[in-house]
């Protein structure tokens, strides 16, 4: 701008001094070392002054657009002002000749300075990736070289740089190491210029990473000082190579001899890039049993897996003796990307079984678990055959411990003799009487052959566990599920019947009615069940205070009481007072008069928490919680004592309940 002003200046004095008379003077001399250099966007012009007869009073800059002229006046320089001038008014890619005169304190123009020449540069140069690399994927050893192009038509290209980073830690490429300090880490690459400059970035010192992306970043600039930062960039992706992953199972898992056994190889790609050439050897027989194959011993061939494909080969072998078998497959290929060979990958089945006669193995069980003197026994046996060949059961034994307590021993059913296959289980069903009191046990045995070899199978005797037989009963328990209640709920009452000796009794009348507290009880009359167990339900009545319920089994007489407590009353209420977890859970219930928070927690005898049930904030009314009877890491707690606590903000309020899990 202060050489467009000076250029102004001196015109309107050269044009007033047009008018005075001319006087003689010496022409100026020719300036000295004209240079033109170009420039982001501008030419700039520098030269030296005559050295004699004295510095000029001023220069003028012209320009041309063909050597020798004609010559434009570009722009004026006073001769104290700096040498040189600047010319923005150019165009891309274009050439123009310049010249400088001096003029003298007259204002009279001297000889010429040498002519300069310059091709101007005003556009920026652009830089690209191969189209090819955006979003390309790799296998894990990552790209050996990266290159591009770069353009320039007017001052052509002076360097061209790569920045790369990893996207995972958003760390950049040092040259020697990854590092996260700063931004960009640009690294030149080499040019190779011909028309248009080729550039490319020699990768093979960088320690790529599998399985993540990389963001490349080009910069460029020209020779005029033009830079574009960035002139391109792309995510590029490194896969993990290809991976093969066998997975052998033979079938079935127990044969007998002259069977065959069914090997499959599942051979699956798990890497980032395609496998090929994949050969997978038939599998080898390793263990005490000896096998045969089935067909040629070829390896079966797959051209190509894509990443997450999978495919299946077969086998059949012949089993020649009993034992025990396993079959190790092995694979192999190359990366499709790489090139490179595979791991080749060693994989066991899964063990197979070599039997030859047929197993026998019995399980007794009578049913129910407690009965009455006098009552049906339902006796039931299950005989299993663990064998490798089917069985012919000939003979069921049962017998009872005392011996006499068992009385009119009809069956098996279904009726012997009964085949039962390799692997099978059969049911068979005797009926009886229960002729004493006290426990009782069953002891069972099977007996039969191997119909294959006709070999003799005698199972190992079982013996069942123990059975209540109960005489009258001389003991009616009541409990309840709570022991408080908010007023018209429910409330389940349990009674226990036992006779002298402490066995349940099942199948007596229990009868229930409310006799104090204005609660009902429905049902009124429950038959008790293998347990000895009778179950009802209380609803209290309208008011606080004392519910009392009576049970009565013919002269025996039992009782329980549950205390009523109006809603918004102190404290908060569990819905029993024991409870097995695995029928339903624990109900615990919270009346809240204002809304606030609530924490419910529990623990053990011993004070230790065991789960935090509740930790919110309720609108108000009354909260309703439950309990499965699991502890803080999901697992069912033993059976016992434990503490419920409900913290709001009246208080701290607990209540004890036993866990009593069948």
């Amino acid at each position: 701008m202060a050489n467009r002003t000076t250029f102004r200046t001196i015109a309107l004095l050269w044009a007033s001094l047009l008018a005075l008379p001319t006087y003689a003077s010496s022409a100026a001399a020719a300036p000295l070392s004209l240079t033109a250099e170009v420039k982001a966007g501008f030419v700039l012009l520098s030269w030296s002054p005559a050295t004699s007869p004295s510095e000029a009073a001023g220069y003028r800059v012209y320009r041309s657009l063909s050597p020798g002229g004609p010559y434009t006046l570009v722009c004026g320089v006073d001769g104290g002002a700096p040498r040189s001038c600047r010319d923005a008014a150019v165009a891309n890619n274009t050439t123009y000749y310049y010249i400088v005169k001096a003029v003298d304190s007259g204002y009279h123009e001297g000889l010429s300075s040498n002519e300069a020449s310059v091709i101007a540069d005003t556009a920026p140069p652009s830089a690209f990736l191969w189209a090819d690399m955006h979003g390309m994927h790799f296998s894990g050893k990552g790209p050996v070289m990266l290159e591009g192009k770069a353009v320039d038509a007017a001052s052509g290209i002076a360097w061209v740089k790569l920045a790369i980073r990893r996207n995972d830690t958003k760390e950049w490429w040092s040259g020697e190491a990854w590092t996260g300090a700063g931004g960009p880490v640009y690294l030149n690459s080499k040019l190779e210029v011909n028309g248009t400059a080729k550039w490319h970035f020699d990768t093979t010192g960088v320690q790529w990473s599998q399985a993540t992306s990389y963001y490349i970043r080009v910069a460029v600039r020209d020779r005029a000082g033009f830079e574009i930062n960035p002139a391109d960039s792309t995510t590029m992706f490194l896969d993990t190579p290809a991976i093969l992953a066998l997975s052998v199972a033979a079938a079935p898992g127990t044969v007998t001899t002259g069977q065959f056994v069914n090997v499959t190889v599942l051979v699956a790609n798990t890497g980032g890039t395609e496998a090929n050439s994949i050969s997978v050897l038939p599998p080898r027989a390793e263990g005490s049993s000896t096998v045969t194959l089935a067909g040629e011993a070829r390896a079966s061939r797959v051209q190509s897996l894509a990443p997450g494909e999978f495919v299946t080969m077969n086998w059949n072998y012949a089993v020649m003796s009993a034992g025990e078998l396993e079959f190790r497959a092995e694979a192999g290929g190359s990366d499709a990307v790489s090139g490179a060979a595979l791991e080749s990958v060693r994989t066991l089945s899964n063990g197979v079984h070599v039997r030859n006669p047929a197993k026998l193995s019995v399980n007794i069980s009578p049913l129910p678990a407690n009965i009455r003197q006098g009552s049906p026994v339902q006796v039931r046996m299950l005989v299993s055959n663990a064998g490798g060949s089917d069985a012919i059961v000939s003979e069921l034994a049962v017998r009872s411990t005392p011996d006499s307590s068992l009385t009119g021993l009809a069956g098996p059913e279904p009726a012997l003799p009964y085949p039962i296959k390799a692997g099978e289980t059969r049911e068979f069903q005797w009926r009886a009487t229960a002729a004493g009191t006290g426990e009782i046990k069953l002891t069972g045995v099977a007996y039969g052959h191997d119909e294959m070899s006709g070999k003799s199978a005698v199972s190992a005797p079982h013996t069942s566990g123990m059975v209540g037989v109960a005489s009258s009963p001389v003991s009616l328990n009541m409990s309840s599920s709570a022991e408080s209640v908010i007023v018209r709920s429910r409330v389940e009452l349990s009674a226990r019947v036992k006779d002298s000796a402490g066995i349940p009794v099942p199948g007596v009348a229990v009868s229930f009615r409310a006799i104090s507290g204005g609660g009902s009880v429905q049902p009124g009359l429950v038959v008790t069940d293998e347990f000895g167990r009778a179950e009802t339900v209380l609803t209290t009545g309208s008011g606080a205070g004392i519910n009392a319920v009576e049970g009565r089994v013919g002269a025996l007489l039992g009782a329980v009481t549950v205390e009523g407590v109006a809603p918004g009353g102190e404290g908060q209420y569990l819905s029993r007072s024991f409870f097995d977890p695995s029928r339903e859970p624990l109900e615990i219930r919270a009346p809240m008069e204002t809304a606030g928070r609530i924490v419910v927690t529990v623990r053990n005898a011993a004070g230790e928490p065991v789960v935090v049930v509740a930790d919110r904030r309720i609108s108000g009314g009354q909260a309703v919680f439950r309990w499965d009877g699991r502890n803080s890491a999901g697992a069912p707690v033993p059976n016992g004592v434990y503490f419920i606590f409900i913290q709001s903000d009246r208080g701290t309020v607990s209540r004890r309940v036993s866990v009593l899990a069948r």
